[in-house]
């Protein structure tokens, strides 16, 4: 099962550590007998899709962020390993003073 959350304001970071600690927590829940464990906004839809398809999905969009980087980073090189046309002025300019 995959879960999502939003928080609709920005909270301290120790609360969300909080959060994220309880939610992942392996121990089991401790319900009373009148609790049936739903809310009513809650909503649980099955999902077609199999944790290896989730899996293979996340490994590609890592892929794609490192295959940016990479091009993102080639590009920032070849531009700071060209002469900037500042830095070397044209000798018709050093002539006409």
């Amino acid at each position: 099962m995959i879960w999502s959350a939003w928080i609709a304001y920005e909270p301290p970071p120790h609360l969300i550590t909080a959060l994220a600690t309880a939610l992942t927590d392996p121990a089991p829940l401790q319900r009373t007998w009148a609790q049936n464990g739903s809310h009513y906004s809650a909503r649980r839809t099955e999902s077609q899709v199999t944790p290896e398809a989730h899996v293979q999905a996340h490994l590609t969009r890592i892929d794609t962020v490192r295959a940016r980087v990479r091009a993102a980073r080639r590009a920032n090189h070849q531009t700071s390993t060209m002469p900037s046309p500042a830095a070397a002025p044209s000798p018709s300019l050093r002539q006409a003073r």
